[in-house]
């Protein structure tokens, strides 16, 4: 029996998106997907030069479909709300709300990192970035975005149908990753010497 799996609770994603990414309606989530690889095939095939170019086009058009309304007397074409009105002091306190708990979480990720004080952490993240280097001289950014598009339409789902294996596999990567750190830490970091603290 398939176990459910909820990014909401996980992640803290808005429901819509555990929804999405979870296919618990397949129809919208494939739709979703084939249009993202429909515009990664775009923007992958298109210069940036090209892009730039249309965004021109488009900000013509829509100054001829403005001066055309007003000559045949007409309305103008409809604008989203907040392209008039912009963001209310509601809004952004809402928004402002929502982003920092994430936004602290980096702030002390980023203090860990700076300070030196966990090194595994600091091991986990260069090693990330080193291999994000290796990745970007291969591929652009778009194929890189498109990958981790594709990567959280399907792992999740994955996980989810095979919750019992998966969990499996993770506990047995983390049992090794404990003995690697633990021949680490008594080969290397043990031996070197602490800066003790001054007192006044």
């Amino acid at each position: 029996m398939v176990g459910h799996v909820s990014l909401q609770q996980s992640l803290g994603l808005p429901q819509p998106v555990d929804d999405l990414l979870m296919w618990r309606q397949p129809a919208t989530s494939a739709a979703v997907l084939g249009g993202l690889t429909g515009l990664y095939l775009l923007l992958s095939t298109l210069t940036f030069a090209f892009l730039l170019k249309a965004e021109a086009g488009l900000v013509v058009l829509a100054l001829l479909a403005s001066v055309g309304s007003r000559l045949i007397g007409r309305p103008a074409m409809p604008l989203p709300h907040i392209l008039k009105e912009g963001v209310s002091s509601e809004q952004w306190t809402k928004l402002s709300n929502k982003a920092l708990a994430p936004l602290n979480l980096a702030l002390s990720v980023l203090n860990l990192l700076a300070s030196g004080t966990n090194p595994v952490l600091s091991i986990w993240v260069a090693g990330g970035l080193f291999i994000s280097s290796l990745l970007a001289t291969k591929f652009t950014i778009v194929s890189i975005a498109y990958t981790a598009v594709v990567c959280s339409f399907l792992l999740p789902k994955l996980y989810e149908l095979r919750k019992e294996d998966a969990d499996k596999m993770l506990a047995t990567f983390q049992n090794k990753s404990n003995d690697i750190w633990a021949k680490v830490n008594d080969v290397v970091l043990k031996k070197i010497p602490k800066v003790e603290k001054k007192t006044q």
